[in-house]
């Protein structure tokens, strides 16, 4: 498992955290399971709680020796030890099989109990442990403060300017379009001016024309 930065972890996540951390600094018996913390918390998917615990190794041990592992699945056997996912079974040959079952990568225990038959750990350890997860739960308010400084000091600007420019540019455009709108008016402007000119200048020699043909006319019916 790649391992995630563990000022990455959502508040969520942390408080996960911290009860998984009570649990194993208060319980009787050292040794946990993933699936024992499923059970009690509730809602919650076994990865979950299995990354969380590989990722904090400084505060969970999870390679468990097969000594200790076997020694502890000889007590649950004698119900020396009760873990409440195994003891709801009402079958007892499902409930050892289940205990039969567990394997190494199933269990973990708190990095301050390393005997299999570690007291609880003292209330200033309990204290530091939690006091370490709050220091990442900072860290990650630091990075989102820092995401957002970045953002207002990076890219509002850069949206500003972006959004100048883009004035700018539309103000080009739409004089450009003005101006062609406007060249494009005095054009019509000139072409239908050369078309009136060239209409009067043949009215103007049609009328001319019908003037000599009648000054013909008149002048053959004179001469007879």
């Amino acid at each position: 498992m790649n391992k995630k930065d563990k000022s990455e972890h959502s508040d969520r996540e942390l408080d996960i955290l911290s009860t998984i951390w009570m649990f194993s600094c208060t319980d009787a018996v050292p040794t946990m399971t993933y699936q024992g913390v499923k059970y009690r918390m509730g809602c919650l998917e076994e990865k979950e709680i299995r990354d969380l615990v590989k990722n904090f190794d400084e505060l969970f041990q999870v390679k468990v020796s097969p000594d200790r592992l076997n020694k502890w699945k000889a007590h649950l056997h004698e119900c020396l030890d009760t873990q409440g996912w195994i003891k709801e079974e009402p079958d007892e040959n499902k409930r050892n099989e289940l205990i039969d079952n567990l394997t190494v990568n199933d269990v973990f225990y708190n990095q301050f109990r390393m005997r299999f038959d570690s007291a609880p750990v003292p209330p200033r350890i309990i204290n530091w442990g939690l006091a370490h997860i709050e220091q990442w739960r900072q860290e990650n308010i630091r990075k989102s403060e820092a995401q957002k400084r970045r953002i207002k000091e990076h890219w509002i600007p850069l949206i500003s300017a972006t959004t100048a420019l883009a004035a700018v540019m539309i103000g080009v455009i739409t004089a450009f379009l003005s101006y062609s709108m406007h060249r494009q008016t005095l054009e019509a402007q000139r072409i239908q001016k050369d078309n009136e000119v060239k209409l009067s200048l043949k009215r103007a020699g049609y009328a001319e024309l019908m003037k000599h043909i009648s000054q013909s006319h008149t002048s053959a019916r004179s001469s007879r």
